[in-house]
């Protein structure tokens, strides 16, 4: 009786002859995950030390791997493996293109980090679920903290500048740098790296959007329950709210309203947690429509805009001004110079690919008027990089659907994610500024590669996964479902 009573007192304490407790990795790791979101989310270092931050990634990725246990169920593996291949190939193929390999601020190694990158973030919010030391409510502080001290700085920095409602007080003015006049309305001054720089209104006023969106998350956030993260969204979102006040940025305030219904409606509307038929047939209608869509737009710019009259409802829905840049990537990725097609399109456009659309000549910089970032994704990685990007997104949903529901009550935390994510991608597919430096407009700051809100996406949607593929069958009998 004694040796056993010895035996599970050592086994409890596997050190008791130096008193030392063993590392608690759990929450070791925990720590530094927080830290280094909010260094991504506050863009610490600028665009120039995203190669840091990915390589971080990377590691941070392996020491997960190594130090926290994981399921190791083949079968979940599968579906995870499923869902994680468009995500693979967008990661691949927007990092080793055409566009990258023959520009000149890329190479190689640059390319790979940028992948590995991808990779890592994602793979870190995969494990984050299995850290129980890392909870939810942590994680969204930790970014909306980074956020938010980004929108506050340069907010300051820009009312120092022009003052309050400059955009409507200076509407007609302009200053001028080098030679060139740039338009006070659209400048704004953003900590960017080491330095405040003048940048587009596009650009800069991403972050204090999606600040803003993550308020709607309080009518699911209870102030008694939960008054940590109820405070820590209210501060933020307020900063970002009145970032956009202050100059003001009309455009935000117009795309806030479909999340305002959007929330709206999933706080006073109860939606069943199992998907609904009807639900299905608009998700599958509206894919459809958008599969469609996109494969006219396709046909059309592969032969040059002359397959759809330029005139008439038609001509108007698929070679508007809109779209011009989209459909002059395809133009230019699949037409060689001189005539014929060229297959290569579908691994990008050379950086200073030139081409014809409409008839007309369509110059190296075309992309500069490019405001939808899914299709940066297709003159940057090609057909299969968009193609990528195009099904993650639809995966993404699926995943959000369950992920939101896995609780019979919604969950505010959990909303506050989907909120996150859905405001940063949409500001995204409207309002991309891929040349946003006011005083150095020729350089490109890419949308998709070594991009901090990307990266923060790519996360996200790791640690949100929810299975949306069923489990294989066995003979007749399929293995239960434990989503």
């Amino acid at each position: 009786m004694i040796k056993s009573e010895k035996r599970e007192l050592a086994e409890e304490n596997p050190t008791p002859a130096t008193g030392k407790k063993p590392l608690d990795w759990d929450r070791i790791l925990s720590y530094v995950v927080l830290a280094f979101l909010a260094l991504v989310s506050f863009s610490f270092g600028g665009n120039n030390w995203t190669y840091l931050y990915e390589a971080i990634a990377f590691v941070l990725a392996v020491a997960f791997y190594a130090l926290v246990p994981l399921n190791k169920d083949k079968a979940e593996g599968k579906r995870l493996f499923y869902y994680s291949i468009p995500l693979i190939v967008f990661a691949v193929f927007c990092s080793f293109s055409k566009f990258w390999l023959t520009s000149s601020f890329s190479s190689f190694s640059s390319a790979l980090i940028n992948l590995m990158g991808i990779l890592a973030f994602y793979a870190i919010g995969l494990m984050c679920r299995h850290l129980k030391s890392l909870a939810l409510e942590k994680i969204v502080l930790a970014v909306l903290f980074g956020l938010a001290l980004l929108v506050l700085i340069s907010s300051i920095a820009t009312l120092a500048d022009y003052g309050f409602f400059y955009a409507i007080r200076y509407a007609k003015d302009v200053r001028f740098y080098d030679g060139r006049y740039i338009a006070i309305a659209d400048d704004y001054s953003l900590l960017y790296g080491f330095k405040i720089l003048s940048v587009s209104l596009k650009y800069s006023m991403q972050f204090a959007f999606v600040l803003a969106i993550s308020l709607l998350s309080l009518l699911f956030i209870s102030p008694k329950k939960n008054k940590l993260l109820f405070i820590g969204v209210a501060v933020a979102g307020d900063i970002g709210f009145f970032a956009m006040l202050f100059v003001p940025y009309v455009f935000g305030f117009k795309l806030a309203i479909p999340f305002v219904l959007f929330a709206l409606l999933l706080r006073f509307v109860k939606f069943p947690r199992a998907t609904p038929k009807w639900e299905k047939i608009v998700g599958y209608a509206a894919l459809g429509l958008g599969s469609l869509f996109l494969l006219i737009m396709f046909i059309n710019g592969i032969r040059g805009g002359v397959a759809i009259p330029p005139s008439g409802f038609l001509g108007k829905l698929f070679n508007n001004r809109f779209l011009a840049a989209a459909n002059e990537s395809v133009a230019v990725a699949f037409h060689k110079v001189g005539g014929g097609f060229d297959i290569t399109g579908l691994f990008g456009i050379g950086f200073n690919q030139i081409g014809e659309w409409l008839g007309a000549s369509v110059n190296a910089s075309f992309f500069v008027d490019n405001r939808i970032f899914e299709f940066a994704a297709l003159y940057e990685g090609g057909v299969l990089g968009f193609l990528g990007l195009f099904v993650m997104l639809v995966f993404a949903i699926m995943a959000f659907r369950k992920y939101i529901h896995l609780e019979e009550a919604l969950d505010g935390g959990k909303i506050l994610i989907l909120l996150l994510v859905a405001s940063s991608v949409l500001y995204a597919s409207l309002s991309t500024d891929s040349t946003p430096l006011n005083e150095n407009p020729s350089l490109y700051v890419s949308p998709l590669a070594r991009n901090g809100m990307i990266l923060l996406l790519v996360f996200f949607l790791g640690y949100v996964y929810t299975p949306i593929f069923p489990l294989a069958k066995k003979g007749n009998m399929e293995v239960k479902n434990h989503d």
